[in-house]
């Protein structure tokens, strides 16, 4: 390390970097902590030099030798947020200390000073603070629209068609339970897992399921339910399960005219199950993309029967959006993960519930004990299958309203997005960061974007219609609140 003149020792740096690591400002954020500390160490021992995108993205963050800066980002982006939290850090807990370590832009040496006198001390925290606060006061709101997120029932709310989509837009109807047993959580279940298959296709716009339930063992004409989920094709379907088998019967009808385009009947066993769901959703891509159907055998793994019935009792209480439905979800990917310690998508359902439970209008758990919980869930889940997308929604979303960093959100909320183009929290998400950063129009694209792909959710409709306020389109505005008074009249979200 070099040492200028009048600044802090070796030992003076090294019990700051302790108080730092140790503080309620870091203590959610494994990652900042294994990041800070290894800039400082290896500033200290003189190997300031080494700490290149490179270096720090193997040492720090698990990447292998295959890893390009140039195209892996994470440096850059934790970098980003590592600072942000220093500065948090020096306005809050660290207001008094006598040594500052910070990150100056443009390099990942920190450099080591001296704290300013008071007055400037005083003056830095000001204009520090005042950022969030700013932020704050829009979040407000993002916030209240989330609440509407985990109030029960949906209401059938037409979307306005002007956001182009992909050329083919489908919808996964809740399956039929026609075992000798049925048992509702299983068909549900088994459905949302199907439309988070159909969802990876960038070629493809998939409805969200709680746009879809109110069709759960329901009549239909799918000509009216396509014209309400505006959609131009169905996929309907059938389970059956029995002696360790699982069969599902799947069709695919045109949406303007219900001609049937094609069916298919899956036997597999259950342990095959997840290679049943891929090449259900490769069969269904091909019929619309007008591609040859994928050969026979996929690369899904065999799943435990346990872990996978009380991964799909888990998805089903999730789904319930309330507190009870969070906790007994939590119960049950545990148990998952007890039956499959490598179960990915388990691991990254368990941090979703912890998510939801410390914030985003419920915060019936401190969010500095759930949220952590979630980032730590979250990135194990990563570390095991790095193609899923809700952890990184997940990430991106706690970045922005718990860590006050817009840019790590960005990062992860595209990420998300390039692995499920069709995942609608993300573009609600970016919606409200796109809003708290004064980017008004992107804030109404992405809402547009949220609300077609969850065209019944009362949520998606009311920050659509608050985004086009703030964006000052008041008569679009009042459209949509109107729309959400006259399909719902009790619901609080319009009137307000």
């Amino acid at each position: 390390m070099t040492k200028e003149r009048g600044a802090p020792d070796q030992s003076q740096i090294l019990q700051q970097r302790d108080r730092i690591l140790g503080s309620a400002t870091f203590a959610g954020s494994k990652r900042m902590r294994e990041f800070l500390n290894f800039l400082v160490t290896e500033s200290v021992n003189d190997r300031a030099s080494r700490l290149k995108e490179f270096t720090i993205g193997t040492a720090v963050f698990g990447r292998d030798e295959s890893f390009d800066p140039r195209i892996d980002s994470v440096v850059r982006v934790e970098a980003g947020r590592l600072r942000s939290k220093l500065m948090e850090y020096y306005a809050e807990a660290g207001q008094e200390d006598k040594v500052r370590i910070e990150i100056p832009k443009g390099t990942y040496a920190p450099s080591f000073s001296y704290s300013a006198p008071t007055n400037d001390v005083a003056r830095q925290i000001t204009v520090t603070k005042l950022g969030p606060v700013l932020i704050g006061v829009t979040l407000v709101i993002a916030v209240i629209g989330i609440i509407a997120l985990y109030l029960p029932g949906t209401t059938a709310i037409v979307p306005n068609r002007t956001v182009p989509l992909p050329p083919h837009n489908l919808a996964v109807l809740p399956l039929r339970d026609w075992s000798s047993e049925p048992q509702g959580y299983f068909s549900e279940a088994m459905t949302d897992v199907l439309i988070a298959k159909l969802s990876e296709r960038p070629d493809l716009r998939v409805i969200s399921l709680s746009s879809v339930l109110r069709y759960k063992d329901a009549e239909f004409d799918p000509t009216i339910v396509a014209d309400e989920l505006g959609v131009d094709s169905i996929v309907e379907g059938t389970v059956f399960r029995e002696s360790g088998n699982v069969r599902i019967t799947a069709s695919l009808t045109n949406g303007d005219d219900g001609q049937n385009l094609w069916s298919k009947t899956f036997n597999r066993p259950i342990t095959s199950v997840l290679k049943l769901q891929e090449e259900i959703a490769s069969e269904i891509a091909a019929q619309l993309l007008g591609t040859l159907p994928p050969a026979t055998g996929t690369s899904a793994p065999e799943i435990d029967p346990l872990a996978y019935e009380a991964f799909l009792k888990g998805t089903y209480w999730r789904n319930r959006l309330t507190e009870q439905g969070f906790n007994r979800g939590i119960i049950y990917f545990r148990q998952a993960i007890e039956a499959q310690p490598d179960y990915a998508q388990a691991y990254a359902a368990l941090a979703a519930c912890h998510c939801r439970l410390g914030g985003h209008g419920i915060e019936v758990v401190r969010p500095d004990v759930a949220l952590p919980e979630s980032i730590e869930l979250a990135e194990k889940a990563l570390q095991m299958d790095d193609s899923l997308a809700e952890p990184n929604a997940l990430l991106g979303i706690i970045s922005y309203k718990y860590e006050w960093d817009p840019t790590a959100a960005e990062f992860y909320l595209q990420r998300a997005i390039e692995k499920n183009p069709s995942l609608f929290e993300a573009y609600l998400w970016r919606s409200q960061i796109a809003e708290g950063t004064g980017r008004l129009e992107i804030a109404v694209e992405q809402a547009r974007i949220a609300e077609r792909l969850n065209p019944l959710s009362r949520a998606a409709t009311l920050n659509l219609g608050w985004q086009l306020l703030q964006s000052g389109q008041l008569f679009e505005a009042e459209s949509e609140f109107r729309e959400l008074i006259e399909f719902d009249p009790d619901f609080w979200g319009g009137h307000w």
